[in-house]
């Protein structure tokens, strides 16, 4: 367990960043992985049928998602603070109503899929194994769910290589079962999702086993455990606009997804692959952005305020090191990217919608780059109403470029809507955080 307050900050952020900028790549290529299964040995239709419901359960994951990234902040907060004991007990009341909260969720999507397959405008070809495929899933999100909860702790107390290896028995556990459940077993999209479910739930085991042996580490093993309302109120407190900041970040692509939808199957399955590229390459700054959003999280803990400014500047050249790179690789190799989809390899109208979107407006990414990591800092501070703020307007802009543009331009006028917001956030973030810090004093007497 590592205090990123402590010692050289660029080695610190580095050996914290490498691990997971690898998970997040794991985990985004592990994912990339169901659609190339789906789209080789299901064909077109099976890559259609994983993706058609994509956006729907990207926006119901990221809501809770946001909930244990909110309440990792919190837990950077406790750890840096030294109060490991109340770590103990907050994980435990977190960890039991965020369960039950899931649960209900989940419950309410399946009874309700058909409306809401309906209203996705899912075409009729692939509509059947759209709805086993939302169902499965959706039915066990909350083992699913676990493995971002127990990497956002681990992330928060400085532990950033456990979540890598996690992600890579994850990941093999996930391939394997695909190929058995598909090749084998013979059980289509059905078995995509089952094989998800079972590798996330193998994994969790590991994370409880190692949690306790951290707790014990710790010296907080035995302390009494019970129900913490404050640590409740700190997860709403941090959670809750984290929650509506990724809610309202996916809202827009929940939204547009009927009008893809509406183009083709082909459309569908074009934007499936594109969305999936983008995971890869947004999972390497997203994560690194962990790396400051705890740094600032154990800063404020421990009330260092002065040296919480410098960690921006670090976490911009250390995503900017990461992320270009691949940027850059996808552009050159985007047929052969694409290919991998595809049972006869790069042909037909779905390989060229998802080409367009890697060379002509992926690149662009990097704007979303730089909003992602004010997004860290403040996020780590506390700062939950800029967080929100900001994603909520791109997400309008983002809607309404792409209204515009689609009766232009068709999908790649969603792509040019995307750009743009991503424009847009970069700028209003830039210019917030420039106005929010003046003076490393006026920034003690704000966060006090």
């Amino acid at each position: 367990m590592k205090n990123l307050t402590e010692g050289n900050i660029y080695k610190n952020f580095f050996v914290f960043s490498v691990p997971l900028v690898l998970a997040g790549l794991l985990s985004a290529a592990y994912a990339t992985v169901d659609n190339v299964i789906a789209g080789k040995f299901l064909g077109q239709n099976g890559l259609a049928a994983t993706g058609a419901t994509s956006q729907v359960i990207r926006l119901f994951a990221c809501f809770f998602y946001g909930f244990s990234a909110g309440f990792g902040m919190y837990i950077a907060k406790l750890f840096g603070g030294k109060k490991y004991n109340s770590l103990k007990s907050a994980v435990f009341s977190v960890t039991f109503l965020i369960l039950s909260l899931i649960m209900i969720a989940d419950a309410v999507l399946i009874v309700l899929h058909n409306p809401l397959l309906k209203l996705l405008n899912v075409n009729e070809k692939i509509y059947n194994d759209a709805a086993i495929y939302f169902c499965i899933y959706i039915g066990g999100f909350f083992i699913i769910f676990l493995n971002h909860f127990f990497m956002c702790i681990f992330n928060a107390i400085g532990l950033s290589i456990y979540p890598f290896f996690m992600s890579v028995i994850s990941g093999i556990l996930n391939i394997a079962g695909n190929i058995v459940s598909v090749t084998v077993l013979g059980l289509g999209v059905k078995g995509i999702a089952l094989a998800t479910v079972f590798a996330a739930f193998a994994v969790n085991v590991v994370y409880i086993i190692k949690f306790h042996s951290c707790l014990k580490e710790l010296g907080a093993e035995k302390s009494k455990l019970f129900f913490d309302k404050q640590a409740v109120k700190e997860f709403m407190y941090y959670g809750l606009p984290t929650s509506f900041q990724q809610m309202a970040m996916y809202i827009s692509s929940a939204l547009i997804s009927p009008v893809v939808n509406s183009v083709g199957v082909a459309a569908t399955a074009g934007y499936s692959v594109a969305m999936h590229v983008y995971d890869i390459i947004a999972g390497i700054y997203q994560n690194a952005s962990r790396t400051l959003a705890n740094y600032a999280a154990q800063c404020f803990g421990g009330k260092q305020y002065k040296i919480m400014p410098r960690g921006v500047c670090v976490g911009l050249f250390q995503e900017l090191i990461f992320t270009v790179p691949f940027i850059i690789l996808c552009a050159v190799f985007a047929k052969p990217l694409t290919m991998m989809f595809f049972p006869h390899g790069f042909e037909g109208e779905a390989a060229r919608y998802s080409v367009i979107f890697i060379r002509c407006f992926l690149p662009f990414v990097v704007f979303n780059l730089v909003c992602n990591l004010f997004h860290g800092f403040f996020r780590g501070i506390g700062v939950m109403s800029f967080v929100l703020i900001s994603t909520s307007l791109a997400s309008i802009v983002r809607i309404l470029a792409s209204a515009v543009l689609f009766g232009f331009f068709s999908v790649n006028g969603v792509y040019a809507g995307w750009v743009i917001s991503w424009i847009f956030e970069a700028v209003f973030s830039t210019l917030f955080f420039l106005k929010y810090y003046n003076t490393e004093e006026k920034l003690k007497i704000k966060l006090e």
